[in-house]
């Protein structure tokens, strides 16, 4: 719908507050067409609170001078220790943990990544997992009815209680996630499993590869069957 030519609803011409969302967004297509509608970073405009610019300059510089950590830089220059933390962190300077204590320069590798674990395109790759659980008896487990682990266990008051397997699949592109529950983690189950989730993604594409963590059922033969001999079953979540 266009902005300009057709009127906006009445609950929004009506609306008391003019910084809500809506009104900015409308605002910036109006001023600025679709360019406006582009997401824009966090950052306020002014922060009035920052630390000066010359303070980090000294924080930086008896960081390279003194390889020293944020308590002690803090000591020195008179401000908090939390300060100089921030400031460290908002210049990517490496924990001292991670550079050689003599030269200062980086010896371990950063805890963060450039390089993201991403696929280019949703079915290029998704993966699979099954987490196995131990099914509630009826009226609850031991925490419920008082006791130890060891008074309720099915081995002693026989009782059938089994487990259940939570068969689990994400997308690597877009982080979609499906998942089932099952009776067993066997290779025609998880086959079975994987072939149901295609109606919830994109139908055009196909998954080329499908990591598991239970070898002998991810890595089944069963995944190459046709998905009419797959027995179906289970709850989805």
């Amino acid at each position: 719908m266009s902005a300009r030519a057709d009127p906006w609803p009445t609950w929004l011409r009506n609306s008391t507050s003019r910084a809500s969302a809506p009104h900015r967004w409308i605002a910036r297509y109006r001023s600025e067409e679709t360019s406006g509608l582009h997401d824009r970073p966090s950052r306020p405009r002014r922060s009035p609170t920052r630390t000066a610019v010359d303070v980090e300059a000294q924080v930086l510089q008896s960081r390279r001078e003194q390889s020293r950590g944020p308590d002690w830089i803090a000591a020195e220059l008179g401000i908090p220790a939390r300060t100089v933390g921030a400031i460290l962190k908002r210049h990517h300077v490496p924990h001292l943990a991670d550079c050689d204590p003599l030269t200062g320069e980086l010896i371990r590798a950063t805890r963060l990544t450039r390089c993201r674990y991403e696929r280019e395109r949703p079915g290029e790759l998704v993966h699979m997992d099954v987490k196995k659980l131990g099914r509630i008896p009826s009226g609850g487990g031991w925490r419920a009815r008082g006791g130890t682990p060891g008074q309720h266990a099915s081995r002693l008051d026989k009782t059938p209680i089994g487990y259940d397997y939570i068969h689990s699949l994400i997308d690597d592109h877009f982080r979609f996630a499906y998942s089932e529950v099952h009776a067993d983690e066997q290779g025609t189950t998880c086959a079975a499993f994987l072939l149901r989730s295609h109606p919830f993604r994109d139908p055009r594409d196909r998954s080329h590869r499908a990591p598991h963590d239970s070898g002998h059922a991810g890595g089944s033969e069963h995944l190459d069957r046709d998905p009419s001999d797959q027995h179906q079953g289970g709850d989805t979540i």
